[in-house]
């Protein structure tokens, strides 16, 4: 479990309880991770688009006691990830995504292409050109 650096130290000491057999992982680099992740949960992160377009299914948390922000744009397709609003729900998601065969997660696969060439450029000097004029024109 990687935890957000922002997250509060009693959050911390409820994961730990909750799941005592986790590893739960408080630094480190979110990308250092996906090789070793099967499905990613997240409640407002943009590391679950990223996960995505990587290829690596996505379950997005709404918030049960204040105002939620997915980070997956709505015309990403729903076989690659899910938005679960109770505990069953989550549990569900990591179910599926748990089951999905070596068929099925080539094809999460290509969807991830399709997600990082639509919505992720890469970080190169004609980038960094593209968008420095961009801004100029604002």
């Amino acid at each position: 479990i990687k935890v957000h650096p922002a997250t509060p130290a009693a959050v911390f000491e409820n994961i730990q309880r909750r799941f005592a057999k986790a590893q739960i992982i408080f630094k480190g680099r979110l990308e250092d991770l996906f090789s070793k992740a099967f499905v990613v949960i997240s409640n407002s992160s943009g590391g679950a688009l990223e996960a995505i377009s990587r290829g690596i299914p996505s379950l997005v948390v709404l918030s049960q006691t204040q105002l939620s922000y997915c980070p997956v744009p709505p015309s990403v397709d729903s076989r690659i990830w899910r938005l679960c609003s109770s505990p069953e729900e989550l549990a569900n998601g990591i179910e599926h995504f748990s089951r999905l065969g070596m068929e099925q997660r080539q094809e999460l696969q290509k969807l991830g292409q399709e997600v990082l060439g639509h919505y992720f450029s890469p970080s190169d000097s004609k980038a960094l050109k593209d968008f420095s004029e961009r801004l100029q024109k604002f």
